[in-house]
C-alpha cells in the first residue's frame, strides 16, 4: 500500500512535472520555427479567406457553442499584425522585467501549498489503485530520484530531462496520476 504521504509527493511531483514540462514547450517550438521561411501576411489573409468561405457551418447548428450570427464574421479575417522585432535589447529587458525562472525556488513554492491541495490530494488517493501505482513506479529509471519524495530544483530537472526523452515508463506514471482529477 502506498502511503499517503508518498502519494501526496507523487501527486504533486506529477502535476509539476507534467506543467514545468508544458512551461518547455514554447523554447521548442521557437528553435522549430526558426528554420521556416516567413510568411507573407497579405497571402496569408487571401488563403484564410479563402478556405473559411468554403467551409460548411450547417453542422453546428443547434450546437451551444455554435452562433450562427458570428458566422459573417469569421468568413473575413483580419490579416494580423506584424511580427515584432525582438532584438537582444527586448529580449534582455524582457526577461530583466520577468525575473529569471528558478526551480528551486518553484519547487519550495509548490510543497507550500499543501494546505490548499488536500482536498484534491485526498480524493485522488482514496481512487488510486495501490498495486498499479507500485508496478508503474517500479518500471521508473533507477537512476532517478524517487518521486514519491520531496525533489529538489536540480533533482525535478533530471525527471524534466528524462521526460523529454519520451520515456514510456514516466509517461505512464503521470498518465495515470494526473487521470485521477478527471474520474
Amino acid at each position: 500500500m502506498i502511503t499517503r504521504q508518498a502519494f501526496h509527493y507523487l501527486y504533486v511531483n506529477a502535476n509539476c512535472l507534467t506543467e514545468l514540462a508544458l512551461r518547455a514547450l514554447p523554447a521548442d517550438l521557437d528553435s522549430l520555427l526558426d528554420d521556416l521561411e516567413p510568411i507573407d501576411n497579405a497571402e496569408l489573409a487571401l488563403e484564410l479567406e479563402t478556405n473559411l468561405k468554403d467551409l460548411n457551418f450547417d453542422a453546428m447548428e443547434g450546437l451551444d457553442f455554435y452562433d450562427s450570427e458570428v458566422d459573417s464574421t469569421i468568413a473575413d479575417p483580419v490579416a494580423p499584425p506584424p511580427k515584432e522585432d525582438l532584438s537582444s535589447n527586448n529580449k534582455i529587458q524582457t526577461s530583466e522585467q520577468e525575473g529569471e525562472f528558478d526551480i528551486e525556488t518553484y519547487m519550495t513554492n509548490v510543497y507550500s501549498l499543501e494546505e490548499q491541495l488536500i482536498a484534491r490530494i485526498d480524493s485522488a488517493y482514496a481512487r488510486i489503485d495501490h498495486d498499479e501505482i507500485k508496478m508503474l513506479l517500479t518500471l521508473l529509471p533507477p537512476e532517478l530520484p524517487a518521486i514519491d519524495g520531496k525533489l529538489s530544483g536540480e533533482a525535478m530537472n533530471l525527471w524534466l530531462q528524462q521526460y523529454a526523452n519520451d520515456v514510456e515508463a514516466i509517461t505512464n506514471l503521470l498518465i495515470a496520476i494526473r487521470q485521477l482529477d478527471f474520474t
